[in-house]
């Protein structure tokens, strides 16, 4: 397994404060704990993926792209 990204979401304490207390707050801020968004890239032992070839943009057409600022993507 491997840990492609790492992002810390930060979170107001205002927000924190509806599920904490003021002194579990400080004591959060304090211990250097975090919540993060992770994304992880993982293969089953013994499994070998197949890969499909990568494509140039080009060579998509114009049928499977969204225009920009369309929303689609």
């Amino acid at each position: 397994m491997k840990v492609q990204k790492q992002k810390p979401i930060l979170v107001p304490d205002e927000i924190l404060l509806d599920y904490l207390t003021p002194e579990e707050l400080r004591a959060f801020a304090e211990s250097k704990t975090g919540i993060f968004s992770i994304t992880v890239y993982a293969e089953k032992p013994g499994e070998k993926r197949k890969r499909k070839p990568m494509l140039h943009l080009s060579e998509l057409g114009k049928a499977n792209c969204c225009e920009p600022g369309s929303g689609c993507c």
